[in-house]
């Protein structure tokens, strides 16, 4: 039984659970999209917490709660009067992954990218690997949140919140990058540091970590776990931009569907050309992880002093990685076009990090270097706004226009004193404004976009943030295709 259900965490779990053979049952506050898919798996989810959803009768084995789910929830009170077992999310994941091969990708950002791309990636080599991630992949049966495969191999986001991925035990783990963030939980880079430190400890005998050389975070965790494990370097690979990464891209250029071509090159030899549809350095970065994986994945038999001179086969296998990374359709909310009307793209993406934001607009920037690009922010959490408040203003210097709405507190209160009214007057350089509402928003962008002047008639929305700003987007349209209609 699962508590919380609706989540994109765990609603990928009962839908593994399932396929496994488990009996699954959950439930969740609200009605979703989430608890309609796993309903059509077959499973049991309930809309509102109940005590009577757990009985004596129908006692289950385990209770499986989110890390949102307070002690004081009626189901799991009711399941401790019972005796039943209740687990966090990230003990549960160490139970249902312990026997497979784990391919863990962690990071601060690009967790869920990196995580569907290397699923899609295996999956085009005829691995029917079984993968949990934080979004829905277009490319997922139902585009689900989770693929289940007959393959000893597992592909998992995992996340430090909370420290979710402690209880995991990974054959491969990458580390995308190391930065503060979950600043409600983590209160300085330091501690976010520690608790990665803990995870690359995680790696089962033998097991291979790779990280990123283009993130000083992840840079420190490498000096870090080869100062706690110095015979272990030949287990550790990096990849990046630069000379020093053993998985190298090179020759980035943009390319006329408005990504990335690039090579890749494994210690100096070439290994793969990648012809990206996404732009933005990010998602080099990120592609090019994949493309690591594959090949350490395929690769880990043979000790590090055989991976300079790869087989035939697996360097095939990389070029055939590469085609599938070419035909990526990504994942809902990244960078996630909504829809248009003559004049305006609006596209959807959950950045709500200073460094999010920067790469979703450097992406945009490069996507459409002669457009507008105008931007609705809504901030995530009163916490991560006040800590991280000097950190966003000069995200947003790649916009021509910037909304910033009010807070998605995400039940935290509001003890910092901060609005979205500060970051809007923080922005400097860049037409800022504060709307607090999105009803408000909706009805401002259409107007605007009706009225605009004629250099402005080329316009891309982003809709940016972890809260409900979703909405914004497929409401601006459906105003505007009724005004031109009308008009």
């Amino acid at each position: 039984m699962h508590r919380g259900i609706g989540g994109s965490g765990l609603s990928a779990l009962a839908l593994v659970a399932s396929r496994q053979g488990w009996k699954v049952t959950g439930s969740d506050l609200a009605e979703s999209q989430m608890l309609i898919s796993v309903r059509e798996a077959g499973i049991t989810a309930h809309v509102g917490h109940s005590a009577d959803h757990i009985t004596d009768a129908a006692r289950p084995d385990v209770v499986v709660v989110s890390s949102a789910i307070p002690d004081e929830n009626p189901e799991i009170k009711r399941a401790k009067e019972l005796g039943v077992q209740v687990c966090k999310r990230s003990e549960w994941l160490g139970l249902l992954t312990a026997p497979y091969k784990l391919l863990a990708v962690a990071g601060s950002h690009g967790k869920t990218s990196t995580s569907a791309m290397l699923a899609v990636a295996l999956r085009s080599l005829g691995k029917d690997v079984t993968a949990v991630i934080g979004g829905e992949v277009f490319q997922f049966p139902n585009e689900a949140n989770a693929v289940i495969g007959s393959s000893d191999v597992f592909v998992l986001e995992s996340d430090e919140y909370d420290g979710a991925f402690l209880d995991l035990r990974p054959r491969i783990a990458v580390v995308t990058n190391v930065e503060w963030e979950h600043v409600d939980i983590f209160p300085d880079e330091e501690s976010v540091r520690t608790i990665f430190r803990s995870f690359v400890q995680t790696l089962r005998p033998g097991g291979v970590l790779l990280l990123c050389n283009e993130n000083p975070g992840s840079q420190t965790l490498l000096d870090a776990y080869l100062d706690d494990r110095p015979s272990l370097r030949r287990q550790i690979f990096t990849y990046g931009l630069g000379p020093s990464s053993d998985f190298r891209a090179e020759e980035l250029r943009a390319n006329a569907r408005g990504g990335t071509n690039f090579a890749v090159t494994y210690c100096g030899r070439p290994l793969a050309d990648v012809s990206l549809g996404f732009a933005g350095t990010h998602m080099v970065l990120n592609a090019l992880a994949v493309l690591a994986l594959v090949v350490l994945h395929i690769n880990e038999a043979r000790p590090r002093s055989a991976h300079a001179r790869l087989d035939t086969s697996v360097v095939r296998a990389a070029r055939q990685a590469a085609q599938a990374l070419g035909t990526f359709q990504g994942v809902k909310r990244r960078f996630e076009l909504v829809g248009e009307v003559p004049g305006l793209k609006v596209y959807d993406d959950y950045a709500h990090h200073p460094t999010e934001v920067r790469a979703t607009l450097q992406a945009a920037r490069q996507k459409f270097p002669n457009k507008k690009i105008w931007v609705v922010f809504q901030p995530h959490t009163y916490s991560r706004l006040a800590k991280l408040l000097p950190d966003f203003a000069p995200a947003f210097t790649q916009a021509d226009r910037v909304i910033v709405t009010e807070v998605y507190s995400a039940r935290e209160k509001n003890v910092f004193g901060v609005s979205g009214k500060d970051l809007a007057t923080s922005i400097k350089g860049v037409r800022a404004t504060f709307i607090a509402e999105l009803d408000d928003v909706v009805q401002r962008l259409a107007s605007d976009v009706l009225n605009r002047d004629l250099d402005e008639d080329n316009i891309i929305l982003l809709n940016l943030g972890a809260g409900d700003i979703t909405r914004v987007g497929p409401r601006v349209l459906s105003d505007l295709t009724r005004s031109l209609r009308l008009g």
